[in-house]
């Protein structure tokens, strides 16, 4: 019997121990409201500047060799090649892609999983805009094609388009607007505009310093966590999802800021260790996170070894 009291409270000291360091493992944990910076997370920049005025976006291929922004002043998608996946400091320019036919402020680019398909925002159009790629995740003219399908937002909407995100599924589409918070639809068909979109719901979203310029957003892959970043205070906010892909089941974690200037746009690895944050003033930003999908001390449920997993 004193044996086994033992090993329970083995068992038990153990587990708190593990606990512990899972939750503070790292010392560079910010907290809400800090600042992102080469003393915490930051780790290099990637200057878009010969190519770019005014990016509104970043995105990634599904393996990180390629990364794509967006300009609304040239109404331009802009490729470029990584020698390293997901590692920005070997992005090389390789071309351009005016969408100006059909949006005249392209504000987000997206695409489906295997690079197929690609969509536009246009912030003022209130329209999300679909293209087929023959050639998958390659932005030259020969290779895309518009086809004439789009979904009109503007029924749920006061004020401009700012933010596109799709579940891996495909089957749910998330945008932001400016001022207000979220709005959720549902595809009838996967990545594919033709078959409709239903509006489900909206929300209106907690931000930090009550930024109310809602832009990017980004979801893990369980829909679980969500991130969006504020351009009138420049922060990158963190809630949580009760119900993956549910906006209505989001709580606030807490947000930081970004020295972006009018941070605008984020995306992540799929391991969630490496995040990435882009603005106008033609920088993108890579951070490497303590753990998966999250900033904050006391949210992370699980620590990776930051070398071993993009």
């Amino acid at each position: 019997m004193k044996k086994n009291k033992i090993y329970i409270f083995l068992f038990n000291f153990l587990t708190l121990i593990t606990y512990f360091f899972s939750q503070n493992a790292y010392a560079n944990f910010i907290a809400s409201g800090d600042t992102l910076s080469t003393s915490n997370y930051e780790i290099r920049r990637f200057d878009t500047s010969a190519q770019t005025t005014d990016p509104r976006d970043i995105t990634f291929s599904n393996d990180g060799k390629k990364m794509f922004t967006v300009e609304q002043q040239t109404r331009s998608v802009f490729e470029y090649i990584l020698s390293t996946p997901y590692n920005i400091s070997t992005a090389s320019f390789v071309q351009s892609l005016s969408v100006s036919g059909q949006s005249s402020k392209p504000f987000k680019v997206k695409f489906n999983n295997d690079g197929s398909k690609m969509f536009i925002a246009g912030r003022g159009e209130r329209k999300v805009f679909e293209y087929s790629l023959s050639t998958n995740f390659d932005i030259s003219s020969a290779s895309v094609t518009y086809t004439g399908n789009f979904i009109d937002v503007s029924p749920q909407l006061t004020s401009f388009l700012n933010g596109l995100t799709f579940s891996p599924d495909g089957k749910i589409m998330i945008i932001t607007e400016q001022a207000f918070g979220l709005h959720q639809y549902s595809l009838n068909k996967s990545f594919d505009l033709s078959g409709g979109a239903n509006f489900i719901r909206s929300a209106a979203v907690t931000t930090l310093l009550n930024g109310s310029t809602h832009n990017g957003i980004v979801f893990n892959q369980s829909g679980t966590r969500l991130f969006m970043v504020d351009s009138q205070v420049n922060a990158v906010n963190q809630y949580t999802l009760s119900e993956g892909f549910n906006i209505a089941t989001a709580s606030f974690d807490g947000g930081a800021r970004d020295t972006e200037t009018d941070a605008s746009s984020i995306d992540f690895s799929p391991s969630g260790l490496r995040m990435y944050v882009a603005g106008i003033d033609d920088l993108v930003k890579e951070y490497h996170l303590p753990c998966p999908f999250n900033l904050f001390a006391g949210k992370c449920t699980e620590i990776q070894t930051q070398r071993s997993i993009v």
